[in-house]
């Protein structure tokens, strides 16, 4: 009993830290500066993007395509325009000398910004073959009211050469916290991938753990990895009962929890849950202030193009090599709200008739001319629309597969026994019938 009284409170108390920090977060949207960067995101159809660069540069760009160096451009959005951008290839596994996706770097050569932005990553969409991964798993996660990049798709045109169909990315940076916190004060981190990292103890030395796994987006000459090692020290060491109030004073449990259901429904591989350890995901723990002396960490969503791709993928796939998950699923309240979560992306998403079907058939709409018409991508036009396709039959079979889960791990509702009832009175006798006559009695 006095088990399941620390599981309540731990509930209990990261349900009312929700509450102050998603109250504070109200807050101080009214006072973030204003959104310029909406009249962009809003924009209905797709955008035409226009760089004039010198032809040597754009060669050696795309020839040196896995180096960071920076090559001066002209931009063009519609009436706006700029006279001296940056640029460079950018990427982990989807560089490509021949259709590259971009960091635009709007500030290199001393510009300023564009629509308050001081950067935009462009993305090439060569590892997604109906070009439509990316874009759908965004628009669920903003759908379902986390906090998330904006993003819009674009044609790219270089020197007036049509280089293909991307998509325009938000970058997660201090305009991104500023715009939805109101301040970019505290630290982010993007996990740099190089071994195999599920916030496993690697010891107090803060060395062990930057520029990887946590590679500090802010901060950048003076990170604060104490939370995140304190994190993964309790996930060590804290015995059952202690564990998850603990946990529940430091991390953003329900924001997390419904990060990894967003995930898990859309069966992405390469994710915060991943067979080849934590990837794609920033973390963000604001600065502690009087009115919030102990902010929590939280996750925030990055390069989905790996989802739409297994249709029966375990919800609570690569759990169990996390110390942090396995732990936190071991707990029952904790693993049962894991539940409500993937029941609610469920639901929101819906099945064949969907919101998520919907969003589908449009975007799929919009984009098609662009994606044939695109000289660069690695993909035929055949291929693209059978990757259409496989996404529409993903959205309805994933959808029957979770609900087949869920029905899996939540164990039935007890039955509750019949009420007791009164015995009946006994029938009065009866008085005994007249015996049958020997020829008509029944036969052994």
């Amino acid at each position: 009993m006095k088990t399941m009284r620390s599981l309540h409170f731990a509930l209990l108390l990261a349900v009312l830290v929700i509450a102050a920090s998603g109250s504070s977060h109200l807050a101080a949207q009214e006072t973030a500066p204003p959104d310029e960067a909406s009249v962009l995101f809003s924009s209905s159809g797709i955008q035409d993007f226009h760089l004039t660069v010198t032809p040597s540069d754009w060669q050696a760009l795309k020839d040196n395509y896995l180096s960071n160096d920076y090559y001066e451009a002209a931009f063009r959005w519609g009436d706006s325009s700029i006279a001296r951008i940056g640029i460079r290839s950018r990427g982990s596994g989807s560089r490509s000398g021949v259709k590259p996706s971009l960091k635009l770097d709007f500030n290199k050569y001393g510009a300023g910004t564009f629509l308050g932005l001081k950067s935009l990553v462009v993305k090439n969409l060569t590892q997604d073959p109906p070009m439509l991964r990316e874009y759908l798993t965004m628009a669920l996660s903003s759908h379902m009211g986390f906090l998330t990049p904006r993003e819009i798709y674009i044609r790219l045109f270089v020197n007036n050469e049509y280089q293909g169909l991307f998509v325009a990315i938000e970058p997660l940076d201090k305009i991104f916290l500023t715009r939805a916190y109101g301040s970019n004060d505290g630290d982010l981190f993007s996990m740099e991938w190089t071994f195999p990292y599920r916030f496993e103890y690697l010891g107090p030395d803060p060395a062990a753990y930057t520029p990887s796994p946590f590679k500090p987006e802010t901060n950048e000459k003076n990170p604060n990895l104490a939370p995140l090692i304190e994190i993964a020290e309790l996930t060590q060491n804290l015995p059952p009962e202690e564990f998850p109030a603990a946990i529940a004073q430091r991390i953003d449990l329900d924001q997390l929890l419904g990060h990894l259901a967003l995930d898990a429904y859309l069966a992405n591989m390469d994710g915060f849950a991943s067979g080849i350890g934590m990837n794609n995901v920033y973390l963000h723990r604001p600065a502690a202030t009087p009115d919030l002396p102990s902010p929590l960490l939280t996750a925030l969503p990055w390069d989905k193009d790996s989802t739409f791709s297994w249709y029966d993928m375990p919800i609570h796939f690569d759990f169990s090599s996390s110390p942090l998950l396995r732990r936190l699923m071991e707990d029952p309240i904790i693993a049962s709200r894991y539940l409500d979560w993937v029941e609610a992306v469920a639901n929101t998403a819906g099945g064949e008739d969907g919101w998520l079907r919907y969003t589908f058939e449009n975007a799929a709409t919009l984009i098609r001319d662009a994606a044939q018409a695109d000289p660069n991508k690695p993909f035929s036009n055949a291929e693209f629309d059978f990757g259409l396709e496989e996404t529409r039959s993903f959205i309805r079979e994933r959808h029957l597969q979770v609900r087949r889960q869920l029905e899996e791990w939540r164990p039935a509702p007890p039955v509750d026994p019949a009420p007791p009832t009164l015995p009946e009175d006994p029938a009065p006798p009866t008085p005994p019938e007249d015996p049958e006559p020997p020829a008509a009695r029944n036969r052994p």
